[in-house]
């Protein structure tokens, strides 16, 4: 893992430096006593992991913080002042450190980076979707089906229903594959909240669902079954 320390003593990044240096798998990428010089580095290098003190001048260790993209380098605070601790978790950081920082707490927090660098970060399962002027965040988990009706298509969800102006290719670009399937010229269904399948309908809830003949082989090859 590349890291950085951003720290305006002297002494605590000396001390920081010799752990890093004596820890596998951490590799160095810059010591800075000037979070903005630390800023500058991180616009233009990829670092995985930064140690950071909170009390710096011109920008403190929250807002430089708050200035990473949390996604590709996580922030371990390294401070002398515990009153900072819950802050440092809202900022999403991976670890605080109380000073002095004892090797073995060192050691502790990169395990703990390490371990979280190895857990893939969550799909995202929402959409956007457009009805008038407004934009409406759609957990894709909550979708039941989605209705062609003219020139619009009705997003169905258990507590609501939204109304959007596209077509049904346009429609299907936008959800994710194998998760839905088409089962007629005006519906699009989610496969995992079918409750039953018959001759020419399935049922999700108490709603009837019509499969149209040139849409059944698609929705029976996709879904899996058994029986005679």
């Amino acid at each position: 893992m590349r890291c950085i320390i951003a720290d305006d003593e002297g002494g605590a990044v000396e001390i920081l430096t010799r752990y890093v240096e004596r820890t596998e798998g951490l590799e160095l990428a810059g010591a800075f006593r000037d979070s903005i010089e630390a800023l500058n580095f991180l616009a233009d290098n990829d670092v995985d992991l930064a140690f950071l003190d909170i009390n710096m001048p011109r920008l403190d260790g929250m807002r430089l913080a708050g200035l990473i993209k949390q996604t590709k380098t996580q922030v371990v605070f390294c401070t002398a002042y515990a009153e900072y601790a819950v802050e440092s978790y809202v900022k999403g950081a991976t670890d605080y450190l109380l000073k002095p920082i004892s090797y073995e707490r060192f050691r502790a927090a990169v395990d703990k980076a390490k371990k979280a660098a190895t857990i893939p970060p969550p799909k995202d399962r929402s959409l956007f979707v457009k009805s008038g002027p407004r934009l409406h965040q759609v957990n894709i988990d909550d979708l039941l089906f989605m209705e062609k009706q003219d020139h619009y298509v009705v997003f169905h969800t258990p507590g609501v229903e939204i109304l959007s102006r596209m077509t049904m290719s346009e429609l299907l670009k936008t959800l994710p594959a194998g998760e839905f399937v088409r089962i007629h010229r005006s519906y699009v269904v989610a496969v995992g909240k079918i409750d039953t399948i018959e001759t020419n309908h399935v049922r999700i809830g108490d709603r009837k669902l019509p499969i149209g003949d040139s849409y059944r082989d698609d929705l029976l090859q996709l879904i899996r079954y058994s029986g005679r």
